[in-house]
């Protein structure tokens, strides 16, 4: 069986295979290079590495193709793809063929180190600074991975909840405690209104931003009321959401 840290990189950049590969090795990895879709699956049947990173333009074939083989040989393989933070429908394509996260371009090594690990369940890397604990709710899957692994990229600790029963369940158990509470208000089962009233009466503390499309004036004035401390309208920006949570996040 591979270690959690074997990685094969699928990347017909070779210059770009050649830089990520140096990197990672240094920081323990198993890193092997594939430049093209036949030659990547060859490695991958022979080798069943515990990490691929994919990008799916490749010169001879999709690389959302690959990704469904790799699926078909491994159900339990995680594969992350790489991809432009704009590029909404190519990661719901790649979810529903089966990736496990995202890398976002340009490609940042240490934001690709700490995603990786994310992907295998494996702790950060050793030294990584203390960021703030996040929670990100949203039933919509493209945009909560997208959210969490553009996050822990930037060094953030995430947790994810695709329903508020569960949210309400990891606020509760999960550590690193969250500090800052991402959330849809738009939410099935559970109204996002109900759900911040049973959050307040056990996290009184915690901060939150709020996405949403159009909030009409009587439910933002019900969330502020709640305590939201910013609104942010979808489609988000990554980057906005990025440095409107480190603006609310406690210090001290």
């Amino acid at each position: 069986m591979p270690s959690a840290l074997t990685l094969l990189i699928v990347d017909d950049e070779a210059l770009v295979v050649e830089m990520l590969q140096r990197y990672l090795q240094a920081k323990g990895y198993d890193v092997r290079g594939a430049g093209r879709v036949d030659e990547a699956l060859a490695v991958y049947q022979t080798w069943r590495p515990a990490l691929v990173l994919l990008d799916i333009r490749l010169p001879d074939g999709s690389g959302l193709a690959l990704l469904r083989q790799i699926r078909a040989l491994n159900r339990r393989a995680h594969v992350v793809v790489v991809t432009a933070a704009h590029e909404l429908e190519c990661r719901q394509e790649a979810l529903a063929a089966g990736a496990a996260a995202f890398a976002f371009k340009p490609i940042e090594v240490t934001a690709l180190d700490r995603i990786l690990r994310a992907a295998a369940g494996v702790p950060p890397p050793a030294g990584d600074p203390a960021h703030p604990a996040v929670m990100v709710l949203d039933d919509e899957a493209e945009v909560r991975l997208s959210i969490k692994f553009y996050l822990i990229g930037h060094g953030l600790r995430v947790t994810d909840a695709a329903t508020a029963e569960e949210a309400l369940a990891l606020l509760r158990s999960v550590q690193p405690t969250p500090q800052i509470l991402v959330l849809d208000l738009a939410l099935p089962k559970m109204s996002g209104i109900d759900f911040l009233k049973a959050v307040r009466q056990a996290r009184p503390e915690l901060c939150v931003v709020v996405l949403t499309g159009f909030p009409g004036l009587a439910l933002r004035e019900q969330a502020e009321q709640l305590g939201v401390q910013r609104f942010l309208r979808k489609p988000v920006s990554l980057q906005a959401l990025e440095q409107t949570i480190r603006e609310v996040a406690p210090h001290g």
